[in-house]
C-alpha cells in the first residue's frame, strides 16, 4: 500500500509532507464527506459508460448492416416489364454521373435456385436455397471476409476453387446436412439428374445474402441447367461402366444380383482415394459388355431400391462455359450509403415506369433514421451525465469548503498560498473521479461481457476508445468547474474565512 502511495504522490507531484499530509487528511475528509455520495457518482458513472457501451455497440451494429454489401441493395424482381427494359436500366444505372447521385456502387444480375443436397451419410436429400455470385465486386468479397470464414482461407484459393465450379456453403448447411464439425468435408454431394454429382468447397462462410446456404458463380449454374451440352457431365450413350458412390462397404453379392438379372460382371472397381476426406467410397462396376447408359441406371436402381445409402454417381467435370445469366431472377442495385434509396426508387419510377417494392426502401431508410437517433440520443445522454456529475460534485466540494473556512483561514495566514491549496483540492477531486471512474468501468466491463455472451454478438462495446475519451472530457470539465469553485471560497481574505464574514 505505502509503495502505491508512493509512486501515486510521484504522479500527482505531491513532495512535501505538508502536501502528503494535507493531501491524505482532505482526501479522507472529503471521502467521508461524500459517504454515500460516492457510490452515488460510481452509480451516475456507471450508467454513463453502461449506456455508451450499448449506444456505441449499437451504432457499430448499424453501421455494418447499413454499410455491409449483405444489406446495402435493393432488389428488383425481373418481372416481363422489367425484362423488357433490363438492357436499359443497366446502361442507365452503369453511368458514373448517376451512380454518384444516388450512391450507387455496382448492378448484378442473380438467380435464386433450389437444390437438393445429400446428407452426411448420403442416405437423405434436404432442399437447400442457394443462389449465384459472381466473384467480382464488394459482395464476394464481403462473402470471403476473413471475419465471415469459419477457416480462414486466401481469397486466391478461394477463387480458384469457386471458379472451377466449387461452391461456397454456410456453417449452418454443414450442421444441417449431419457432418461433424471436427470433421468438416471438402465436397458436397447433390442430386443431379437422377444420379449423384460432387461440387468442392471452396470455403465455409457464417452468413451469406438472401438467406442462401450455399453460392455459386454464374458459369456453375449454367452447367448445371445443361449438364450434358455443357460438358460438365461426362456422359456417353453407350458403356460397359456405371459407378456408384457410398458410405458404406458394398453389398458382397451385388455382383450376383445383377448377373440374376442377366448381366455379367467383370469386376468392381474401388476407388477410396477421390474423397478420402469425405469417406465416401466409388464403386466402378465393370461389366463384360457395353450397354445403354440408361439401361444399366435401371438395372441397378432396381437392384438397390431397398439401399438407400447407394447413389449412382455422375463424373462431372468443369470445362469454360458461358458465364452469363439467360434469364436472371433479380437485379441487385448495391450502395455505398442507403441515404438515397428514395431518389433511386424515384429514378426507376420516372424514367423507366417501375415501381420499386416500398417495403424495401423503407427497410434501408430506417437503418439510417434508428442511426442517427442513436447518436443524438448518445449526445444527449453525455451532456445530461457531465451536468449531473460536475453539479454534484461541486455542490459537496463547496459545502465541505463553507465547513472549514476557519481552516483554510489560518493556513493562508501562516503563508500557505491559495495556489497551492487550489492545486492540492483540484487533486483531490481528481483523485476521487479517477476512484469513481475505474470502479464504475470495471462494474461496466464485467456486465458488457455477461450480456453480450448471452446475447452472442457484441451488443455492449465496453473497450471503446469513445468510453475513454466520455470519461476524460468529465473529468475535464469537472476539475475546470470544482477550481473555480476553490478559487471562488480562497479569494476571501484569511480574517474572512476565519470570522465567516463575507
Amino acid at each position: 500500500m505505502k509503495i502505491i502511495k508512493s509512486i501515486y504522490n510521484k504522479i500527482l507531484n505531491i513532495k512535501t509532507d505538508f502536501d502528503k499530509l494535507f493531501f491524505e487528511k482532505e482526501y479522507l475528509s472529503l471521502t467521508e464527506e461524500f459517504g454515500i455520495n460516492f457510490f452515488l457518482v460510481v452509480f451516475i458513472l456507471f450508467l454513463t459508460f453502461f449506456a455508451f457501451s450499448f449506444s456505441i455497440g449499437s451504432m457499430d451494429y448499424l453501421n455494418k448492416r447499413m454499410n455491409n454489401p449483405f444489406t446495402n441493395w435493393v432488389d428488383v424482381p425481373v418481372t416481363v416489364k422489367v425484362k423488357n427494359r433490363l438492357d436499359d436500366i443497366e446502361q442507365y444505372f452503369r453511368r458514373d454521373s448517376i451512380k454518384k447521385t444516388i450512391n450507387l456502387k455496382n448492378i448484378s444480375e442473380y438467380i435464386i435456385n433450389f437444390r437438393n443436397f445429400y446428407s452426411e451419410d448420403l442416405e437423405n436429400i434436404y432442399q437447400i436455397k442457394g443462389r449465384t455470385v459472381q466473384d467480382t465486386g464488394s459482395l464476394f468479397n464481403k462473402i470471403v471476409d476473413n471475419k465471415n470464414l469459419v477457416i480462414p482461407v486466401a481469397k486466391t484459393d478461394i477463387k480458384k476453387k469457386y471458379n472451377n465450379c466449387g461452391i461456397i456453403v454456410t456453417k449452418k448447411l454443414i450442421k444441417d446436412l449431419g457432418y461433424n464439425k471436427n470433421l468438416l468435408p471438402s465436397y458436397l454431394f447433390m442430386e443431379q439428374n437422377d444420379g449423384v454429382v460432387s461440387f468442392s468447397i471452396a470455403a465455409i462462410v457464417n452468413d451469406l445474402p438472401n438467406n442462401s446456404q450455399f453460392i455459386t458463380s454464374n458459369m456453375a449454374y449454367n452447367m448445371t441447367i445443361d449438364p450434358f451440352a455443357s460438358g460438365f457431365i461426362v456422359y456417353q450413350e453407350t458403356t460397359n461402366i456405371i459407378t456408384l458412390i457410398s458410405k458404406t462397404t458394398i453389398d458382397k453379392n451385388l455382383s450376383k444380383l445383377l448377373e440374376d438379372k442377366g448381366y455379367k460382371v467383370e469386376m468392381i472397381k474401388k476407388d477410396s482415394a477421390r474423397f478420402s476426406q469425405d469417406k465416401a467410397i466409388l464403386y466402378s462396376i465393370i461389366f463384360s459388355k457395353a450397354y445403354s447408359f440408361k439401361t444399366l441406371r435401371k438395372l441397378l436402381k432396381d437392384v438397390l431400391k431397398n439401399k438407400k445409402a447407394y447413389g449412382i454417381y455422375w463424373n462431372n467435370e468443369c470445362p469454360e462455359y458461358n458465364d452469363v445469366l439467360k434469364s436472371p431472377h433479380r437485379l441487385a442495385f448495391n450502395f455505398t450509403k442507403l441515404d438515397k434509396i428514395r431518389e433511386f426508387k424515384k429514378k426507376m419510377k420516372n424514367i423507366f415506369k417501375i415501381e420499386v417494392n416500398m417495403a424495401q426502401v423503407e427497410a434501408k431508410e430506417n437503418f439510417s433514421l434508428v442511426s442517427n437517433l442513436t447518436f443524438i440520443l448518445s449526445l444527449i445522454l453525455f451532456i445530461f451525465s457531465m451536468v449531473s456529475i460536475i453539479f454534484f460534485i461541486n455542490s459537496i466540494l463547496t459545502k465541505h469548503l463553507q465547513k472549514i473556512n476557519a481552516n483554510l483561514g489560518t493556513l493562508k495566514a501562516f503563508g500557505i498560498s491559495n495556489k497551492k491549496l487550489s492545486i492540492i483540492y483540484i487533486k483531490i477531486i481528481f483523485t476521487f473521479l479517477i476512484v469513481s471512474g475505474l470502479v464504475a468501468y470495471a462494474i461496466n466491463m464485467l456486465l458488457s461481457i455477461i450480456l453480450n455472451i448471452l446475447i452472442g454478438h457484441t451488443m455492449f462495446k465496453f473497450y471503446s476508445p469513445y468510453i475513454l475519451l466520455i470519461f476524460i472530457l468529465i473529468v475535464i470539465f469537472s476539475l475546470f468547474n470544482s477550481k473555480h469553485s476553490i478559487i471562488k471560497v480562497l479569494k476571501n481574505t484569511p480574517g474572512d474565512l476565519i470570522y465567516g464574514r463575507k
